[in-house]
């Protein structure tokens, strides 16, 4: 491709658009659909204007913009939380994917305070600052929700405490994601499979994760008795409550932990005891977050798609800015990655795995 040679607008002051197409050999009209992120222009010809601009240091008029389009090609992400990998790789995702499509973005972090959440909202719209948001985790109610989502595009990812009926919303199959992790302890021979899981308020995905959890085991056939089920109090207790459980008679020999930090807690806790995962229990955890690959024993997990997570929600977020129809619920799929945490029941304890459902889950 011809080198590009930089020039100066001839007013001497910042450039205007026109030096843009010129220096990039476009008309005004190609040049500013290039700009406002269009995208009936040839990857080509995007290469040209955006190195153009780039040279000559071009910056939008951007409240000129907003009165020709009444649009501000910006999209906003508002968190629960930034501080997790799992967060990192979804908001990254969410601003590569909100470039690719044309739009700037804008972050924030509520700090798990719905109030925040509504407030942020709140001041975005009332200064027209963004065409659309995407909440991450948010745990507001569905009316709190709706009302905002009456006022601006919005799609939740992950919502944590209801997927409302009039919101857009993407989210994993948690139902899937444990059936074949319950599966994959079952096939291994184990019968005795526990639930390492906390409490802990509007938290939608640990109640769903349970639920399937109990119906996983209902439809293999497998015992569901309350022992069990391993309760911690918070988070920060999962690992002493995993610990607790095995130092009491007839222990699980498999658990499917609610999470990856949970499947992690366990084996750090149960290690340092002197139980060896997997040879005494095996652990299958979810989410397939930076943790899971990282401990030792490498932990067997349910991943979630995290990349495509912003993906679609950008992707949804645009086609609603654009007027055109959107789906209200998208779930994505998920993948068992088998790693060193599970392995077939030892001999001498193993009991027959009868499927009632049968062999119906791809692994």
């Amino acid at each position: 491709m011809t080198a590009l040679s930089p020039r100066r607008s001839d007013a001497g002051g910042s450039t205007r658009l026109v030096d843009v197409a010129q220096l990039a050999g476009v008309s005004l009209k190609t040049a500013s659909r290039v700009i406002n992120g269009a995208s009936a222009v040839s990857d080509a010809v995007r290469e040209r204007v955006q190195t153009a601009a780039r040279q000559l240091n071009y910056v939008p008029n951007l409240p000129a913009r907003r009165l020709s389009s009444g649009r501000t090609n910006v999209f906003a992400f508002v968190a629960a939380e930034l501080n997790s990998g799992y967060a990192a790789r979804v908001v990254n995702s969410f601003v590569v994917s909100a470039e690719e499509a044309g739009y700037r973005t804008m972050l924030f972090n509520s700090h798990r305070d719905t109030e925040r959440d509504l407030s942020i909202v709140a001041s975005l719209v009332h200064g027209h600052e963004v065409d659309g948001l995407v909440f991450f985790r948010s745990a507001a109610d569905e009316p709190a929700l709706e009302a905002a989502a009456s006022q601006v595009p919005i799609v939740l990812i992950d919502p944590h405490r209801v997927q409302p009926r009039n919101v857009a919303h993407v989210v994993v199959d948690n139902d899937a994601g444990v059936r074949v992790a319950v599966e994959h302890l079952a096939r291994l021979g184990h019968r005795r499979i526990g639930h390492l899981t906390y409490h802990r308020e509007a938290s939608l995905w640990i109640d769903l994760r349970g639920a399937a959890y109990h119906a996983a085991m209902a439809e293999l056939g497998l015992p569901v008795a309350d022992d069990l089920v391993i309760w911690a109090d918070h988070r920060e207790d999962l690992g002493r409550a995993a610990l607790a459980r095995f130092q009491q008679p007839d222990p699980p020999t498999a658990l499917f932990a609610v999470s990856d930090y949970a499947g992690v807690s366990a084996i750090n806790a149960l290690e340092g005891a002197g139980i060896r995962v997997p040879a005494d229990v095996s652990i299958v955890g979810f989410d397939d977050g930076p943790l899971a690959e990282a401990c030792r024993p490498a932990l067997t997990a349910v991943r979630q798609p995290m990349a495509l997570l912003a993906e679609t929600a950008v992707t949804l977020l645009a086609r609603m800015v654009e007027g055109r129809p959107s789906d209200v619920r998208t779930v994505l799929p998920v993948q068992l990655i088998e790693r060193a945490s599970t392995a077939a029941q030892r001999t001498g304890a193993h009991q027959h795995v009868t499927f009632i459902r049968g062999d119906a889950a791809a692994e």
